[in-house]
């Protein structure tokens, strides 16, 4: 908090450092706190304190705050003065010091007020780190100063978006822009600006529980390895670049990786995170698992949609359709362009050409595909006339088979790719992808796919879901699909031996519950613990509410049809449900994809563009951070 009031003043001085003519005229009549000596030692006797006596001051000087908005008279040193007075007697967050801390938002809110008044922009807490101020200009106009700030802006959002001029900066850019070089930008500005973000970053992680942290590697053109930590917060799900570890020169072992996301949680707060996701190469799932050996609270994830994009891999490998891969990705680029290698292809494969006969045949097109030969004039026109007329059982041909056998698993990558999907729709889509194979796909086998091609499909897809779904810690999926109260529906089983027949993974959930519970209530994490006697009495609470729940009784039967994480967060105080709400709540704010990495890795490739090769990694890091800021600031406006 000490800290805060420091950042508050520096804002306050950046604001009335910029107050422009237009805005509050200059002058040195009414405002004298560059010379201030002293208070007035009447009035210190009088208060009490030095806290009582400016507060005194700074009423007579600006008026009485109950009143509106204060008006400030001139502009200048006089009145940029107040913000070392402040400073200077200001003690701390306690005590009378409250009135004067009162006096910072009420001086800010003052500024802002001024520069909305003369319709000008009101300069942003982040411009601190580029010392951006209004320039002057040739001819000194208002209006030549505003187009300076907004330039100086625009020149930030230029630099950390690849060189790619933006409108606003085409549009305001004059003689009155005080522009920086490319070393002055890499090495100081662009820095400085991320060293800011970095601490807006922290003060507002530092509000919130149930954090979730991922990490991913990328690699730059010049070439230069890159591992990104990201934090993702569980309410809006907006993720923050906070670290860029370029380490060519060190093996990014489990070891390493762990002591880097170590770093970035104890920035933070170790307590504050609930999770952590990232792809399932060998150094990535060795450092969750050290970092989960460090914080037994955390809850490890394997990303998804990679673990589903190697699925369709492994299918893909398949003998039988390695050709049809070749034959689609062949004819869908090549068909018009080049007609004779569509009927070569065809003709030189009995594959391809069977397949296309019989689609010829349902289509009820006649005629197939015709070479053009070298002795026959005009035959071109013919070949390209019947590459025309094949096109729909051509088309037909390449949106079935493969495709259709890829495609339950392609769509439930684009679902578990958004920020907002939860561990419950994991399980979800893992069911529907199974079922989709066994009931759509196989029960007709209407593309004629082998026997043993079928039963190798069903050996992928069987053996990626059980490395999913099954072995320590990965309960975690259909823990949450059965904490979604729109899953369950009352029970009118009495007893658990009753109920488990009826929900077979009923014990399995519940004893996952309690292991998560007895993590929480070692760590202390939450002060319901305190009004409990022992961790055995909350062991069997947890038993009872969740035996409740299951069964849709009271108060689990109330605020049905709500959101999964809105409904535990309304009885997340009712003392029937607060221990299963307080689990709940943990686990629906888990994020269970890394593709917050993923994409901070595609900004960089569009930062590090081939006339930018030799850009430093921590160069590109500091863009990209920079970057994302902006965008976060301009959907905050919208």
């Amino acid at each position: 908090m000490a800290t805060r009031y420091h950042k508050d003043l520096d804002y306050l001085r950046l604001l009335l450092q910029n107050l422009l003519g237009s805005v509050v005229p200059p002058g040195s009549d009414h405002y004298r706190f560059n010379t201030l000596q002293g208070l007035d030692a009447d009035w210190v006797e009088m208060t009490g304190t030095n806290a009582g006596a400016l507060n005194h001051l700074l009423e007579v000087t600006f008026g009485r705050r109950d009143q509106g908005f204060i008006i400030f008279k001139e502009r200048g040193p006089g009145l940029e003065g107040v913000v070392d007075t402040l400073r200077k007697y200001i003690t701390g967050v306690d005590g009378e010091n409250g009135l004067l801390l009162k006096w910072i938002d009420d001086l800010i809110g003052a500024a802002k007020e001024a520069y909305q008044q003369a319709g000008i922009d009101v300069p942003s807490i982040t411009a601190l780190a580029f010392g951006v101020t209004t320039t002057s200009g040739g001819t000194g106009s208002a209006s030549g100063k505003k187009k300076g700030s907004k330039a100086s802006k625009a020149a930030q959002r230029l630099e950390a978006g690849a060189a790619t001029a933006q409108p606003e900066h085409v549009a305001i850019a004059n003689k009155h822009l005080t522009s920086f070089s490319g070393d002055t930008l890499a090495e100081s500005e662009i820095p400085k600006a991320s060293a800011a973000i970095i601490e807006i970053t922290l003060d507002l992680l530092r509000t919130y529980y149930h954090l979730m942290i991922g990490f991913d590697g990328g690699t730059t053109r010049r070439p230069q390895s890159i591992y990104t930590v990201t934090i993702t917060i569980p309410d809006t799900r907006e993720a923050f670049l906070m670290e860029g570890d370029e380490a060519s020169g060190v093996s990014h072992t489990g070891e390493h990786l762990k002591d880097l996301i170590l770093k970035v949680m104890d920035s933070v707060g170790r307590e504050r995170f609930s999770g952590i996701v990232s792809d399932n190469t060998g150094n990535t799932k060795l450092a969750r698992e050290l970092v989960a050996q460090e914080i037994p609270t955390i809850i490890i994830l394997a990303d998804p949609c990679h673990h589903l994009n190697n699925t369709i891999k492994d299918i893909c490998k398949i003998g039988h359709f390695k050709e049809v891969s070749i034959c689609h990705s062949f004819l869908f680029s090549k068909c018009i362009k080049h007609p004779r290698k569509v009927t070569k292809h065809f003709r030189m494969s009995s594959y391809a050409s069977t397949h296309l006969a019989a689609t010829r045949r349902k289509l009820e097109i006649g005629q197939g595909l015709v070479s053009a030969g070298k002795t026959r004039f005009g035959s071109i026109y013919y070949s390209l006339k019947s590459v025309v007329r094949c096109l729909p059982p051509i088309r037909r041909l390449i949106s079935t088979g493969l495709v259709s056998v890829l495609d339950p698993l392609a769509k439930a990558i684009t679902c578990l790719e958004s920020s907002h999907s939860t561990a419950s729709d994991v399980y979800v889509f893992w069911i529907a992808i199974m079922a989709t194979y066994q009931c759509d796909i196989f029960k007709d086998n209407s593309w004629g796919l082998p026997e043993n091609v079928i039963e190798e499909i069903h050996r992928i897809i069987n053996y990626r879901y059980n490395e999913m779904m099954t072995g320590p810690g990965k309960e975690v999926y259909i823990t949450a699909f059965f904490l979604d109260p729109i899953i369950v529906r009352s029970q009118s089983e009495r007893d658990d031996n009753d109920i488990s027949q009826r929900i077979p993974s009923y014990r399995r959930i519940g004893t996952y519950l309690t292991a998560l519970l007895m993590q929480e209530i070692i760590a202390d994490s939450s002060p319901i613990f305190s009004t409990y006697d022992d961790a055995q009495d909350v062991r069997f609470t947890l038993h009872q509410q969740f035996a409740a729940y299951a069964r849709q009784l009271h108060p689990f039967n109330r605020h049905r049809g709500e959101p999964a994480m809105d409904y535990w967060k309304k009885l997340k105080d009712d003392p029937d449900a607060s221990i299963l709400a307080l689990l709940a709540i943990k686990l629906f704010s888990l994020v269970p994809n890394s593709m917050a990495e993923e994409r901070t890795v595609s900004t960089f490739t569009r930062l590090n563009t081939k006339a930018r090769a030799c850009q430093k990694a921590s160069t590109i890091v500091q863009m990209t951070r920079i970057q994302q800021h902006y965008k976060r600031e301009k959907s905050k406006v919208r």
